[in-house]
């Protein structure tokens, strides 16, 4: 076919694949393996995708989950944006009816423990955490489509997450500057005395962010003005920064002292920077 078909041509043709396709096609040659390897193509892929509505629209899959934290139970359900049925269903962990070692080769998850929480989401890129019942943090990159899962490096900030002094919130992003994706992740601690908890806003101890062309976390000195970040709200990436539900402290008009007001919390992943937090309402 690269006989009488220009390579720009054939670039084009694929470019209007979806992934499961092009990851078949990479075996085909040497050079389709490299050019749908490639950044560049991925990143017009992903363009194409989402900018074209009529493919947009009949490729679009909606992930809800339901968590129970003290059962240690996510149930995870896929829709199809068209017709609203449930084409697939799948748990963390995965239930006794179900065949966990067929599962994880199923969808390629290479993962050490049995329950893990969504924590973001982007460009169909899951970030899977154990941040509520697991004494470990272990952080999971896995994107169903293409069946690839990646572990994540222990961050340098290693905390047992199990203990109530530590709240832990994570976000998923894509850095189109610098082509690559990014995990933050917010350390928060709780002030003890004498081993109980103090009714007090948590502290930020530190702020980590991940880049997974370098594979490996780094400290940042953005620390955000919030008092708290909820993290039974999944975040959500827009315009280039994650985006959390958070409370900022202000002073009230009347002035009855310095009350928590609920506050859209940002961190620019092409900056690296938390900009001020936008107050709601």
């Amino acid at each position: 076919m690269s006989d009488y078909i220009s390579p720009e041509v054939v670039t084009e043709i694929l470019l209007r694949l979806p992934a499961k396709s092009l990851i078949r096609f990479r075996c085909i040659c040497k050079s389709w393996y490299s050019l749908i390897s490639s950044s560049e193509f991925i990143s017009r892929n992903l363009n194409f995708t989402t900018t074209n509505k009529d493919h947009y629209k009949n490729n679009r899959h909606l992930l809800l989950n339901r968590t129970c934290y003290f059962l240690r139970e996510e149930r995870n359900s896929v829709h199809c944006d068209q017709t609203v049925l449930k084409n697939q269903e799948f748990e963390f962990p995965f239930s006794a009816q179900f065949n966990l070692e067929y599962y994880r080769s199923l969808f390629s998850l290479q993962i050490d423990m049995d329950y893990f929480s969504i924590v973001g989401s982007c460009n169909g890129v899951l970030c899977l955490c154990d941040n509520h019942c697991s004494d470990n943090v272990c952080i999971n990159l896995w994107n169903p489509s293409i069946r690839v899962s990646k572990t994540l490096p222990l961050p340098h900030h290693w905390v047992r997450t199990g203990e109530y002094k530590y709240k832990i919130v994570y976000g998923i992003g894509f850095d189109s500057r610098n082509n690559d994706y990014k995990v933050v992740m917010i350390v928060f601690v709780r002030e003890e005395r004498q081993g109980l908890p103090v009714n007090s806003a948590p502290k930020v101890e530190a702020v980590e962010l991940y880049e997974l062309s370098a594979n490996t976390w780094r400290n940042n000195k953005a620390v955000p003005e919030c008092t708290t970040i909820y993290d039974d709200v999944t975040p959500a990436f827009l315009n280039g920064a994650v985006h959390w539900i958070g409370c900022y402290p202000i002073v009230s008009i009347n002035r009855r002292g310095i009350r928590d007001h609920m506050a859209i919390v940002l961190f620019d992943l092409g900056d690296v920077s938390m900009p001020k937090s936008e107050v709601v309402g």
